[in-house]
């Protein structure tokens, strides 16, 4: 396999979650781990997955604009640093990341700024790929094009994509439809904290969170439903719109 360029988040003391400490040039490697992540994971590149010592791998971002648009559905850092690595990837998850069993940084870039509008079209432009009910399909060609964005309309979503988000005895969700609900009804509350003039002090942390959690939600969805989906396109798309 070959090496790529990844991104990944510390906060400002250079550390990540996982206790891996990062520096220009230092080698970060995986880890034994005795339990999963939890993650469904995607296209198993490495043998080392079938042997009976797991590894708990590393994960990055492929591009630096995925990683501000994402991270906060992985992590929660006041003071996000974006790292320039390098890494050879193994796995690539529905959680919108890849894994490495190993990775080199470079250099801290800078985190690309992005508005909480353009974050709002990311993750609705996410869940419409996968959560196909016809009014909240209106609602989002709406609130995109500024008719919608009322919090009262938001509310009123909260309550039906809940509805449509079904759990098996074990409470897991039943399906991938129940997936793509969640995540619609994750952007449902981004929508409703986007509009409240009273959460304007906390709004924007908020807004980065819930859009981030419905993109990733709406990845799980689409592995799940086995729909070709890629959130680098619609980051793409969102991000050199007019």
């Amino acid at each position: 396999m070959s090496e790529s360029i990844l991104y990944q988040i510390t906060d400002q003391e250079w550390s990540t979650p996982d206790g891996h400490r990062w520096g220009p040039g230092t080698l970060c490697n995986a880890r034994p781990e005795s339990t999963s992540t939890g993650w469904i994971r995607v296209n198993q590149l490495s043998e080392h997955l079938n042997k009976p010592k797991k590894l708990k791998l590393i994960p990055g971002y492929r591009h630096s604009i995925l990683a501000s648009l994402l991270f906060r559905a992985h992590i929660s850092i006041d003071s996000p640093v974006l790292w320039e690595s390098r890494g050879e990837v193994v796995e690539e998850s529905v959680d919108g990341r890849v894994y490495c069993e190993w990775m080199r940084p470079k250099e801290t870039v800078r985190l690309p700024k992005i508005s909480d509008y353009t974050r709002m079209k990311f993750g609705f432009g996410a869940v419409s790929k996968v959560y196909k009910d016809p009014k909240f399909q209106d609602y989002i060609l709406d609130w995109i094009g500024g008719d919608a964005r009322e919090s009262g309309r938001a509310k009123t979503f909260i309550e039906s994509t809940r509805k449509d988000i079904r759990k098996d005895e074990n409470g897991y969700f039943a399906d991938g439809e129940s997936v793509a609900a969640f995540a619609a009804n994750w952007m449902c509350y981004a929508a409703q904290t986007f509009s409240d003039i009273n959460a304007i002090n906390t709004g924007g942390r908020l807004v980065e969170t819930w859009t981030a959690n419905a993109a990733v939600e709406a990845n799980r969805a689409a592995f799940m439903m086995k729909k070709n989906f890629s959130l680098e396109n619609i980051a793409e798309l969102v991000m050199t719109a007019r």
